[in-house]
């Protein structure tokens, strides 16, 4: 008995499917022509990638600089020009000290912002950090009670921070000291996600997992008004 191979099982779908839709008009698709070619400048990679984890790390740009991380803990500064590593920072605790903890990961998952002269990550150890964003020196370390899935937003003087447990944090940018925490409602079963806040005119814009969005003044951290823009289901 003869094997059927890869083509032939194909060629067989393929006349069906034509005998099935004989009476049908025909789909002709649209020819797409290029407007543009793209040339590679440069290219670096930074680890491993995320695996199989949640992750919205996203690099961030200041004038010829661009700053990347991985979930591990490394943090680069790269030249924008060619790729040229300017600064590393590996900001697991201890990396330095412990040879044995080296393969410890920071689990790095919320960031990257560019703010007030300084590089902010969040991780899902429920840390916020601040680096240098001149040496990528460790400026603070602050515990936050949840998760940092989200990108930080900056604005009037302040750094606000969307947490997992559903709080959103206002935090002084040169020393992380928190001005203000606003809780909200979490739903008992949601996905594994937080949106990042939007700061604009005295206003910090924040959507949240039961489809409303609320809006918080920004040196008080007062609710001004909340809105249901979406129905959650599941």
């Amino acid at each position: 008995m003869k094997k059927l191979t890869a083509a032939s099982i194909a060629l067989c779908m393929a006349t069906l499917v034509g005998c099935s839709s004989s009476d049908e008009e025909e789909l002709v698709l649209p020819e797409i022509v290029n407007q543009f070619e793209t040339d590679i400048v440069w290219q670096e990679s930074i680890g491993n990638g995320v695996e199989h984890y949640f992750s919205r790390l996203t690099p961030a740009v200041y004038k010829d600089h661009v700053f990347v991380a991985n979930r591990d803990g490394e943090v680069e500064a790269l030249s924008l020009e060619n790729g040229d590593t300017i600064w590393q920072t590996d900001v697991r605790e201890n990396s330095s000290f412990w040879p044995w903890q080296s393969d410890i990961s920071a689990k790095l998952s919320g960031g990257i912002l560019q703010a007030y002269g300084k590089i902010f990550i969040g991780s899902e150890h429920g840390y916020l950090l601040a680096l240098d964003r001149e040496t990528g020196e460790i400026v603070w370390r602050k515990k936050v009670p949840g998760e940092v899935l989200a990108k930080p937003a900056a604005g009037d003087g302040l750094i606000f921070v969307n947490l997992g447990s559903g709080k959103l944090l206002a935090l002084h940018p040169d020393t992380g000291e928190e001005r203000w925490s606003h809780e909200q409602e979490v739903p008992a079963l949601t996905l594994r996600g937080q949106s990042s806040p939007i700061v604009a005119n005295g206003g910090v814009l924040i959507g949240l997992e039961t489809g409303k969005l609320s809006v918080l003044i920004s040196d008080s951290g007062y609710s001004a008004w909340s809105a249901e823009i979406a129905t959650p289901k599941g």
